[in-house]
């Protein structure tokens, strides 16, 4: 499973801005984070060992479905999600890469 979440495919986004994405982008990369969150989840559970990759890639899925909740309801991006909350963001990004390197071998 842990495998399945790190190589699960993601849509292309070259310079990715969320405020000016496209919202059928931003639904795609928040059903991407989410099918990894699960998949992450599942692996989780058969060996703690991948406690950290299911972690990182819950805050990704929750980042993904806030930043498209905010642009479907009009929001400016910048305005709702705090740097705190896109150092988390980076931190969880830089975590899921990190386990995925024993995962893809």
């Amino acid at each position: 499973m842990a495998r399945e979440a790190c190589e699960y495919p993601a849509p292309d986004a070259p310079n990715y801005d969320p405020q000016v994405a496209d919202i059928t982008l931003l639904q795609d990369l928040a059903a991407t984070a989410g099918a990894r969150a699960g998949l992450a989840a599942r692996a989780a559970e058969l060996d703690g060992r991948w406690a950290v990759l299911s972690e990182a890639s819950n805050l990704l899925a929750v980042a993904a479905d806030r930043i498209l909740e905010i642009r479907r309801q009009g929001g400016i991006v910048v305005d709702e999600v705090t740097p705190e909350v896109w150092d988390q963001i980076k931190y969880a990004s830089d975590a899921f890469v990190v386990e995925c390197r024993p995962a893809i071998g």
